[in-house]
């Protein structure tokens, strides 16, 4: 389809958390900015769970800092982590930080950290950030490629939606599209491999009663210290059923998935 043609001081490629905070810090500055984002937004399976210090801090002088507090996490919710022989089992040791209601002031900050997971802060980002028309952040806008001037950059994009061809002309365009970052590669910034890679699952699941059952018991985050594969955290997500259980491991094409649910179980 026809396109069109924008101007913008700095087009940021990629909406995720890094994509979004970028964006907020350019709108508290008072710069022109674009954000674009191949995907709807949406996030079905959260990677990260718990905002740290200095993030809260960078959040509260956006204005936003609240908001994340106020997310959903509860806060009557143990905020420890406890080193276990399975979740419910025998306890070896216990670090205790209180709850988010309980926990007393922090001397070296005025924002400790927050559990807000993915699912939560990436939604909570993009309202704060706005979506096209009324914000500059555009869901479902690919960007196919840019050529660099001395005075800036020309980016060509489609628009998911409808086809519609876009190029923006930016004085800077930032890549925050992720660690296979497409921008990085055809600017020929190399990304060289300084460990073997790991490769770990993550298998997201509700359990509604678990956290009732487990009373006093209960933590943030059990690390299992079984032998075998299952040495690795088990975390709560949002407070109430949501627990992801990390595994090492992946299932290869042609493998024969590894039962999800018997995992959990030993868990």
């Amino acid at each position: 389809m026809t396109g069109h043609t924008l101007d913008t001081d700095v087009l940021v490629i990629g909406g995720g958390p890094v994509g979004l905070a970028l964006a907020l810090d350019l709108k508290y500055r008072g710069v022109r900015f674009m954000v674009m984002e191949a995907s709807d937004g949406a996030v079905d399976h959260p990677k990260v769970g718990t905002v740290g210090p200095r993030s809260m801090e960078l959040f509260r002088r956006w204005g936003v800092a609240e908001r994340i507090r106020a997310a959903g996490w509860p806060g009557d919710h143990p905020l420890d982590i406890a080193w276990v022989t399975a979740v419910g089992g025998h306890e070896i040791l216990r670090l205790d930080f209180g709850t988010a209601d309980t926990r007393p002031p922090l001397p070296y900050t005025p924002e400790p950290e927050q559990v807000c997971p993915q699912h939560w802060l990436g939604p909570l980002l993009v309202r704060e950030v706005g979506v096209h028309p009324e914000g500059p952040l555009r869901l479902r806008c690919r960007l196919d490629g840019f050529t660099q001037a001395e005075d800036g950059v020309t980016a060509t994009a489609t628009d998911l939606a409808d086809g519609t061809a876009l190029t923006v002309r930016a004085r800077y365009l930032v890549a925050c599209d992720g660690a296979a970052s497409p921008v990085r590669k055809a600017a020929g910034i190399a990304a060289p491999a300084r460990y073997e890679p790991l490769t770990f699952r993550n298998i997201l699941f509700r359990a509604p009663l678990l956290r009732s059952r487990l009373g006093p018991r209960g933590a943030l985050v059990h690390f299992l210290t079984r032998p075998g594969a299952l040495r690795y955290p088990l975390r709560s997500m949002d407070g109430r059923e949501l627990y992801r259980l990390t595994v090492p491991g992946a299932v290869g094409r042609g493998a024969p998935d590894e039962d999800a649910g018997v995992m959990v179980s030993q868990a």
